[in-house]
């Protein structure tokens, strides 16, 4: 054991901290973790994409942490996840049962805000399904890495978390008495993550071509984003006017 005055290690002890991370990803979770119970998907993905940028590439990573039979249970975890009208839940218990068959008919082409359920799935939750699902593919695999996502009814779903003015909310919720509206506050993060989610399920895709889906309105977005600048005068301090 190192002395107690002795200088802290400058060199990341990597062994230790995959240790650490595979008892996250093999074991139950401190109690100390029950408050996030709704943020069960971005745990997921800090942890799994901890263990991805601390395991060595190639020849000398003889034995992944994660087998690749652990990457298709994982990918299948996250794929539960997601919601019939589009996006994803970020835990187990807002998932609605997919078992009854009440969205077999389901024609999401009018609005995301139809079904008194569209509220379970939030965009922070659907941009770290998305993200763990290319850490865990396999690039030999048909498909791609969003093989059994939803991605026309999940970019719909994007599409009406837009407000008026261009920004984005993280959810739609139901307020009894008013009807559907988009909830989370006016934050530039979801912003971020609407144009993330765009660009891994959309791309540079065109009208016409194949795949094309309706998009949400990008020149209302940069002109929010542009009306969020905050300009500074100069301080009174720096023009010398203290005395």
């Amino acid at each position: 054991m190192a002395a107690a005055d002795s200088p802290p290690s400058s060199t990341l002890d990597i062994p230790r901290q995959l240790k650490y991370w595979k008892m996250c990803l093999r074991s139950p979770l401190p109690d100390a973790y029950l408050s996030n119970e709704g943020n069960r998907m971005a745990l997921a993905y800090f942890l799994i994409n901890s263990i991805a940028m601390l395991t060595p590439p190639g020849p000398a990573n003889l034995t992944p942490l994660i087998s690749p039979a652990e990457c298709k249970q994982l990918r299948q975890w996250i794929l539960s996840h997601q919601h019939p009208g589009g996006g994803f839940s970020g835990t187990s218990s807002l998932v609605f049962p997919l078992s009854s068959g009440a969205y077999d008919e389901w024609d999401f082409a009018t609005d995301a805000r139809e079904t008194e359920h569209s509220g379970l799935a939030s965009i922070a939750a659907t941009l770290f399904a998305l993200q763990l699902l290319a850490l865990l593919s396999d690039d030999e695999s048909p498909g791609g890495a969003f093989r059994g996502v939803n991605r026309v009814r999940t970019l719909r779903w994007l599409k009406s978390l837009q407000r008026e003015d261009g920004s984005f909310g993280e959810a739609l919720r139901r307020l009894p008495g008013k009807g559907w509206s988009i909830a989370g506050g006016y934050d530039m993060r979801y912003c971020y993550v609407a144009a993330s989610i765009r660009w891994m399920l959309r791309g540079d895709t065109k009208e016409g071509e194949a795949g094309w889906v309706e998009d949400f309105d990008t020149e209302n977005l940069a002109r929010y984003i542009l009306q969020s600048q905050v300009f500074l005068s100069p301080s009174p301090l720096s023009a010398g006017s203290v005395r």
